[in-house]
């Protein structure tokens, strides 16, 4: 059953309900890491008081008897202790597929305190919404496994992951997971959780080591790195300063700034910077594989900053990128629309591992798009109607009423570029598009991964084809081009781009331009762009596109 609790259990529960025992719902009767409590007794109130709030929600919450029937029946209570481990089984009936790609989700403060970010009934359902359609969690060994090529996992798996070991998110999620039978990843901050010589008060806000110690036992909960003195506020000096101008940037971040050194009255160095951040996350996996006996392998990136969010320090995301394989083999952000596909594919040299991050507003149904949109797509491929799988990272891109894709500039913008979610594995393959032209060039886009990774842009205007190579922060690279005769604006537009090997051609009218490109991925995604002088002018509208394979 669902929901796993004696009579006994019920009673207690009831009678936190009428404010019997005196416990904020998010708080634990005991007193953190004192030694004078029996450890029994203490993993018996951190579960009761996780219990609690889930009833809570049940009793209050407003789902229809229905629902209620059906959180009471689903799948089992887990109480495997220990090293979690086991094998995933696709839902009774359903054909065996294997996964090509795996998404990764994370989740920040659930449940219904004045600090929670993402309201109870909203990770509920969401919860609700995955188990129903045939979703299941892995551990992250076998994510990792996975991403290695050294093990296949079934259709439909996820990593669930949740950053800062808050405690709102512990009392709210533990019980849900538990009677999913999902499984979860904690990234904990060591300086909050476990102050280094205890002096400083553990925060009501974290979860204490002790807590942390429940939920290494539990079955339920891997504990990875999510850093120890990094997500602290720090000022920094700006580029500029000198001794004797020495200006400060308040608040900002520990991983993509160079510090003032009192001491030697100067900015540190590159070299020092690096050798501060690796004490730092060396101090963080080896406190938490010294207290809770278990390989820690992953780490997450603070405010989601792996260096762009520099004052000072330009070359912070080279440095980072340096530092945090040789501690960890994996390190977790949250990717953003447009920056290439939102799954994660096998790649034995992939260390960077993308996060998606529901929002509160987001129904289990809606949930549920977001995952289906982010799916690895397979050649050949073609559609006339377009919807929310193609994600914009400038201007506009939005379905119209004849579900054509309107890819569009804004008041503060000169144009739009919009990509096809789940086709960033595409290696060689020919695009073949129709639009309505209506004003700017309009561009194809073919082997686009993510970040500043090169791409290559096909642009038709109104008297020339471009082949070119963007990258992100660098000058666009005109490859070739050639004089063509378009139709004069507004048109029914008809354009081509094929990539072979490092071969790239452009085609339109009769009129072709080809080009080796070096230095491009092998594969990776396709997208369309539509770009004019003028600030809100550029705008085309995609009734068709079709992909095949070469």
């Amino acid at each position: 059953m669902l929901f796993d609790f004696s009579l006994h259990k019920l009673t207690f529960l009831l009678g936190l309900l009428g404010g019997l025992v005196v416990v904020p719902t998010t708080a634990v009767v005991i007193a953190r890491d004192s030694h004078n409590l029996v450890s029994g007794f203490h993993r018996y109130f951190i579960q009761e008081n996780a219990d609690f709030v889930y009833v809570k929600y049940l009793l209050t919450s407003k789902l229809p008897i229905e629902s209620k029937a059906l959180l009471a029946s689903a799948a089992g209570r887990s109480t495997a202790q220990g090293t979690i481990t086991g094998t995933i089984t696709p839902p009774p009936g359903a054909p065996y597929q294997t996964a090509a790609s795996v998404p990764v989700l994370l989740y920040h403060g659930e449940g219904d305190t004045s600090s929670s970010t993402m309201p109870m009934h909203v990770f509920v359902d969401q919860m609700r919404a995955l188990k129903q359609d045939g979703w299941h969690t892995i551990t992250l060994h076998q994510f990792t496994a996975f991403m290695k090529g050294e093990t296949t996992l079934p259709d439909k798996s996820f990593l669930l992951t949740f950053d800062d070991a808050r405690r709102d998110t512990f009392y709210a999620a533990d019980p849900v997971m538990r009677d999913l039978g999902f499984t979860g990843v904690m990234f904990v901050i060591t300086g909050f959780s476990m102050p280094e010589n205890g002096s400083t008060p553990v925060s009501d806000f974290y979860l204490s080591k002790s807590e942390l110690a429940y939920l290494a036992r539990s079955g339920r909960w891997e504990l990875e790195s999510h850093g120890n003195e990094d997500h602290r506020a720090y000022p920094v000096p700006t580029a500029t300063s000198t001794p004797a101008h020495l200006t400060l940037l308040p608040n900002e971040h520990f991983l993509s700034n160079l510090f003032w050194s009192p001491e030697e009255n100067r900015i540190e160095t590159p070299a020092e910077f690096s050798e501060r951040v690796k004490r730092d996350l060396i101090s963080s996996r080896d406190t938490l594989e010294a207290d809770f006996g278990k390989p820690v392998t992953a780490f997450a990136f603070p405010f989601n900053d792996f260096g762009q969010g520099t004052g000072n320090y330009p070359q912070a995301m080279t440095a980072v990128a340096h530092v945090v394989p040789s501690i960890y083999n994996l390190a977790f952000y949250q990717t953003w629309p447009g920056n290439g596909d939102s799954f994660n594919t096998p790649d034995p040299n992939a260390s960077l591992i993308k996060r998606i991050e529901p929002h509160a507003d987001w129904t289990g149904r809606h949930l549920l798009t977001v995952l289906q949109n982010g799916r690895t797509k397979t050649l050949p491929y073609a559609s006339d109607s377009f919807t929310t799988d193609w994600e914009a990272n400038w201007g506009l891109a939005s379905s119209t009423a004849s579900s054509s894709l309107a890819v569009e500039a804004t008041t503060d913008s000169t144009g739009a570029a919009a990509f096809l979610n789940g086709s960033g594995q595409w290696q060689n393959y020919r695009i073949d598009a129709k639009a309505e032209w209506q004003a700017g060039t309009i561009s194809l886009v073919a082997r686009h991964t993510e970040g500043s990774k090169p791409y290559l842009v096909c642009a038709f205007s109104q008297n020339r084809i471009y082949l070119e190579r963007h990258e992100q922060g660098a000058p666009i690279v005109t490859l070739a081009f050639t004089p063509y005769t378009p139709p004069k604006l507004p048109t029914q537009a008809t354009v081509s781009m094929t990539v072979n090997g490092p071969r790239t051609t452009c085609s339109a009218y009769g009129a072709s331009v080809s080009a080796d490109a070096p230095g491009i991925s092998a594969h990776g995604g396709i997208g369309i762009s539509v770009w004019d002088t003028p600030l809100d002018t550029a705008r085309i509208l995609l009734t068709h596109l079709s992909v095949s394979a070469l």
